[in-house]
């Protein structure tokens, strides 16, 4: 039963996860952990594009600093 819940952790989550820290350009383990909480609590993030602004953008929303 672990074994299965991994894989789906794995597939669903963990998986786009690291693709989206990747099209941020987050190369940190916090940058992936950040991604990896936004997918699992946000079912992801829609229309990521590759600026620093995207990035930026992603990681003052999820720290609850917008306004």
């Amino acid at each position: 039963m672990q074994a299965a819940q991994l894989e789906r952790a794995r597939h669903a989550y963990f998986a786009p996860a690291r693709r989206t820290a990747a099209a941020c350009r987050l190369r940190s383990e916090r940058g992936l952990a950040l991604c990896f909480d936004i997918h699992v609590q946000n079912a992801g993030i829609n229309n990521v594009d590759n600026t620093d602004e995207s990035a930026d953008s992603i990681a003052i929303g999820a720290a609850g600093l917008w306004t």
